[in-house]
């Protein structure tokens, strides 16, 4: 369902990253291990095609991200990727109810049901009225998640799901992010370097 060529970045005046070629089915996830610099995020963002590589290319489906003008990748990608930020992304006026309806607004309809239910599950439902900067880091890294498996994508991308959360909480949410992108169908990558999460993935890359 994903499918990465060797690829190749490199930055102006900076490091040089090699990253293996990898191919994840529909429903599998993929674990991504590794200290703070060794290009983990530029990864995510080479896959999810925000950069370009010098080499290599990657596909989903049967879409070659890099083959597509900027603009033809910026709209696949709004439609079948989902993105778990470190940094969140959300927006300060909104409430985290409205927050989680912004992937919709390209024409899919919101699943109401399906995000209270979720909500119950990360623990987040008597938080929805509050706004991102009322909730404490933990709470806006289960926010992210949930806003990421809602629209049920082809693919999830998560930077550092789970670094700012207790055991507790970490061991939820990744549980909670596995099992929806099973039943989706979407594949999942994790970068971190949150050592705790290992066992839980069956298929992983250290750098």
């Amino acid at each position: 369902m994903i499918q990465s060529d060797s690829l190749l970045f490199s930055y102006p005046r900076g490091p040089e990253f090699n990253f293996p070629a990898f191919a994840l089915e529909k429903g599998e996830s993929l674990l991504v291990l590794g200290a703070s610099g060794s290009g983990k995020s530029t990864w995510l963002q080479l896959l999810s095609g925000l950069r370009e590589p010098q080499q290599g290319e990657v596909k989903i489906g049967n879409n070659a991200l890099f083959s597509m003008s900027q603009n033809l990748r910026d709209r696949f990608r709004a439609r079948h990727i989902g993105f778990v930020f470190q940094d969140h992304s959300f927006i300060p006026s909104l409430n985290a109810w409205e927050n989680i309806q912004l992937p919709f607004s390209q024409g899919l309809a919101f699943p109401k049901e399906r995000a209270q239910e979720l909500s119950e599950q990360l623990g987040l439902a008597a938080l929805l009225k509050k706004r991102p900067q009322q909730l404490s880091q933990g709470e806006r890294q289960r926010l992210s998640v949930l806003r990421a498996v809602l629209p049920q994508p082809d693919l999830i991308l998560a930077d550092e799901p789970s670094s700012s959360l207790d055991d507790t909480n970490c061991e939820k949410l990744i549980h909670l992010l596995k099992t929806q992108c099973s039943l989706a169908g979407s594949s999942l990558i994790v970068v971190t370097h949150d050592q705790r999460i290992k066992d839980q993935f069956e298929r992983r890359i250290e750098r």
